[in-house]
């Protein structure tokens, strides 16, 4: 079973040996849902299709909180289990923040 870890992290999660979720593709074949491509789909909106008035480009980044408030029925706590999938399959990192708000819970995506 997984290290227990605070809910509202972004670390990577950790198994111990032998655990087949060790292998990230394997926990992903087997954790992967549409919520996760939900995440995915509005970081990529926000990168390609917002503009960021202080620079002029799409948000490159954004915050767990800002995530869960984009999308319908979704939760920061729940967004923020999501993420922290994503990251340890490689899909998302973490991300320093674009303004001061939540600066321990901001991501990009890794592509």
């Amino acid at each position: 079973m997984a290290e227990s870890s605070p809910t509202m992290t972004l670390d990577a999660i950790t198994f111990p040996a032998g655990d087949p979720y060790r292998v990230p593709d394997v926990y992903r074949a087997a954790e992967r849902f549409w919520w996760h491509e939900a995440v995915a789909a509005e970081l990529r909106r926000l990168r390609d299709e917002c503009t960021n008035p202080s620079t002029g480009e799409g948000y490159s980044a954004f915050s767990v909180s800002g995530i869960a408030g984009n999308i319908k029925g979704m939760n920061a706590y729940d967004v923020a289990k999501y993420c922290r999938q994503m990251i340890t399959w490689g899909e998302l990192v973490k991300a320093e923040p674009l303004w001061d708000f939540e600066p321990e819970l901001w991501v990009a995506l890794s592509e």
